[in-house]
């Protein structure tokens, strides 16, 4: 595992950088670990003692949870839990909730359970990694939960499942409204343009080092003369151009498109 904050390799190298026949999970991470308010966020969490997690839940610092009530100071899962019973009993609060904060946040970066270090490169996360699907699905609950994740659709999918006992009829009628409802929502969305879309994979090496070059300080003129060299002559400066389309485009999926790279 690599410590070192400063993790980011050498923008001035491209093979310091994955190539094209990465996996899109892969490029995912990338631009994910990039995401300054990823690293804002797991630099909240990563506060907290890791011995905190080994705990059991109710031994816990209340600090792991987003909880309603609000916990009082220093008060632990189950003091929390003891004390919201009561208030229950006493018909004083009628309803109570109470969520792991890493779940929050993970929830909120499109990642399943666990928040990755940005430290960690995709080899060492490995199968640890996992993105949710952004999608749209709709689901019948005659799907058991073991087959569900098989189920999950692709890019602009919908899966839906039929009870050959129920009317067929009745079924492909609603089966319609869903996926009509659903292309609907798309596009009022403005997600159908983004299926359209073919993202430009062999632009991400790039992307991935004017990222790195801006955050060391580097300017457009830097970067031009090292990843577009001969491209920045007068009057044109074309390699200016292209760093900022490219700062452009890679900060857009680093900080919201890169949900949908696994996936695409």
């Amino acid at each position: 595992m690599n410590n070192n904050s400063d993790w980011r390799p050498d923008w001035t190298i491209d093979t310091h950088y994955p190539d094209e026949s990465a996996s899109m999970k892969k490029w995912a991470w990338e631009f994910l670990r990039r995401n300054k308010s990823y690293q804002s966020d797991y630099g909240k969490i990563g506060i907290i003692p890791s011995e905190e997690f080994e705990l059991k839940e109710t031994d816990q610092s209340m600090d792991l949870f987003v909880c309603e009530p609000p916990a009082l100071p220093g008060e632990t899962a189950q003091q929390w839990e003891d004390r919201v019973d009561k208030m229950f009993r006493d018909r004083k609060l009628r309803k109570a909730s109470r969520k792991p904060l890493i779940d929050i946040v993970a929830e909120k970066y499109g990642l399943q359970v666990w928040l990755p270090p940005p430290q960690y490169s995709y080899e060492e996360l490995g199968m640890k990694l996992r993105f949710c699907s952004p999608y749209l699905d709709h689901l019948m609950p005659l799907v058991k939960e073991s087959k569900m994740e098989s189920m999950i659709p692709e890019l602009g999918e919908a899966v839906i499942k039929f009870n050959l006992a129920y009317p067929i009829k009745t079924q492909l009628e609603r089966a319609k409204r869903i996926l009509e409802g659903g292309a609907s929502f798309l596009d009022k969305e403005g997600e159908l343009d983004r299926i359209k879309r073919r993202y430009h994979v062999r632009k991400f090496q790039t992307y991935l080092r004017v990222l790195d070059g801006e955050c060391s300080g580097a300017t457009v003129r830097d970067m031009a003369e090292v990843i577009c060299p001969g491209k920045n002559s007068y009057p044109d400066y074309l390699g200016d151009k292209d760093i900022s389309n490219a700062l452009k485009a890679a900060k857009k999926i680093r900080d919201q498109d890169y949900v949908y790279l696994p996936h695409s």
